[in-house]
């Protein structure tokens, strides 16, 4: 994952989950500007009270807003994931009164949302220990050949020649397993 991207299969789980959360058109409207939407990223969808707009395609249309932005909206993804995935409000209006919508879809959303984000999170974790540990490992090759060098210089001409360059040969011959 770039790091000026969001990943799209979050982005997706998120749609399901404001869809599968929030019925009317003004909740999810009042979601999406509660979560950072700038006038600007929410005037394409300003008309979300028509009946014409299907509330996935207002959601659709507002992510789309938000990853053609040149900073593809990352804060906001940020503010909605957040949001979604601490939520645990479940209007019984729409969810036990009207129908509209389902809990346990809406709990299954948002289990798989938290789901790919510490699947996300666990590989984001082990690739930066995997950097770490390969800047660690040349940090200590690169010591250990600096020892080594600084060790056969030091002997200067305190040693006999031919012993010497006994020396440098072996420094040669280890040099490459020094720097694996």
């Amino acid at each position: 994952m770039a790091s000026d991207t969001f990943p799209t299969d979050i982005k997706n789980c998120m749609k399901d989950c404001i869809l599968s959360v929030l019925w009317p058109r003004q909740a999810i409207f009042g979601f999406l500007r509660d979560n950072g939407f700038t006038t600007t990223d929410l005037n394409p969808i300003r008309n979300f009270k028509a009946d014409q707009i299907p509330r996935n395609r207002l959601v659709e249309s507002a992510f789309e807003n938000l990853t053609s932005r040149p900073d593809g909206g990352l804060g906001q993804f940020r503010a909605m994931l957040k949001s979604l995935t601490e939520w645990s409000h479940f209007d019984p209006y729409y969810f036990d009164s009207l129908r509209k919508l389902d809990r346990a879809v809406a709990e299954r959303n948002l289990d798989h949302l938290k789901q790919l984000v510490e699947l996300r999170d666990s590989k984001i974790k082990t690739e930066r220990q995997r950097r770490e540990a390969e800047t660690e490992k040349k940090q200590s090759t690169d010591e250990t050949l600096q020892s080594s060098l600084r060790t056969f210089l030091d002997y200067g001409g305190e040693i006999k020649r031919q012993e010497r360059g006994y020396k440098l040969e072996s420094l040669l011959q280890n040099w490459p397993k020094l720097n694996t």
